[in-house]
């Protein structure tokens, strides 16, 4: 006769059934239970031969009380259970502009704001609004959708070769350049956040924190950089006089393969905002730019020689100017 144990005990395994072997008896035979044991109660399957000969199961709820008296029958199991989240350790790590940076050891339901006031606060320095949070699980996404992407690419522009009058050798050595470097993209994680609305109590921006997030605090910026498909790719002094077209004109002006319709900002936090347009031309009223602040100007998906279009979105991928949700949006 014999009688088998699980859960969290120090020897999980099947014993012989001496007579009045109880419950807590069974518990000892097996070492004892683990730091993670919920001893408030301990559960009991005990098997039952039925007239027809089948075998039917009954589940006991023990109590450490009863425990002591309840005489286990054959082929009885019991189970001690963990207690949740017991010995997991989920960490987080801050960096940057905090009073106290470091690794962070989490709880259940620890927010965005928890974590700030346990790293003791932002510096006198810290540029809130250039938070960067990066997450494992966007990271994951961010390689599945890149894999997409370049499959997508090599679907499209593999069928433009076929009627393109262009030297294609080059073209094919270009295509498949861009297509392995997005295939092996690695993804960044970044999730973006709004963190001065999470301090303030905002519920719907106070993030609930995972194992591995990462939160990075930069120093206030004082510049804004222009890049893509301008004459003079760079970053030039924030001046709060100067709109879109000032900072376009002292990049030396667009390209003839921009699409300055589609041109965009990529705020320091990630955000990605498109300027309103007229029918000539930007509003320059239309985005508030900031310091950190990048101006976009994307290549003519339409222009005659496309593949170097999607060269250059590898690079922008690459100088993490944009994530990969943006870059589709082209």
């Amino acid at each position: 006769m014999i009688a088998s144990i699980s859960g969290a005990v120090r020897a999980q395994s099947t014993y012989p059934l001496a007579n009045g072997l109880t419950v807590n008896g069974l518990v000892k035979a097996a070492g004892g239970t683990t730091d993670a044991a919920f001893t408030g109660s301990y559960e009991v399957r005990r098997l039952a031969e039925l007239p027809d000969g089948s075998a039917s199961a009954k589940i006991f709820d023990v109590s450490s009380a009863d425990a002591r008296t309840f005489n286990l029958k054959p082929l009885d199991h019991v189970t001690v259970k963990r207690k949740a989240n017991w010995g997991t350790t989920e960490k987080v790590t801050v960096s940057g502009e905090f009073l106290y940076p470091g690794e962070y050891v989490i709880m259940p339901g620890e927010t965005l704001k928890d974590l700030v006031t346990r790293a003791g606060g932002l510096s006198a320095e810290a540029f809130i609004g250039g938070a960067e949070f990066t997450r494992m699980a966007v990271k994951d996404l961010e390689q599945k959708q890149a894999k997409k992407f370049a499959n997508d690419i090599k679907r499209t522009l593999a069928a433009t070769l076929l009627t393109s009058e262009q030297e294609k050798t080059a073209d094919l050595a270009t295509l498949n350049d861009v297509v392995d470097k997005l295939a092996n993209y690695e993804g960044k994680g970044r999730l973006v956040i709004d963190l001065k609305q999470a301090l303030s109590g905002d519920k719907a921006a106070n993030l609930v924190l995972q194992d591995g997030d990462r939160l990075y605090i930069p120093k206030q910026p004082f510049s804004i950089a222009v890049v893509g498909e301008v004459r003079q790719p760079g970053a030039h002094l924030f001046d709060q006089e100067l709109s879109i077209d000032d900072y376009l004109s002292l990049s030396a002006g667009s390209t003839v393969r921009s699409d300055e319709d589609n041109l965009y900002v990529v705020r320091a936090s990630g955000a990605v905002i498109r300027p309103e347009t007229s029918l000539t031309r930007f509003v320059k009223t239309s985005v508030n730019l900031q310091p950190g602040d990048t101006i976009v100007v994307p290549v003519d998906g339409g222009y005659q020689n496309v593949l170097p279009f999607w060269r250059d979105v590898t690079q922008v991928i690459y100088q993490g100017v944009v994530s990969i949700a943006a870059v589709s949006g082209l």
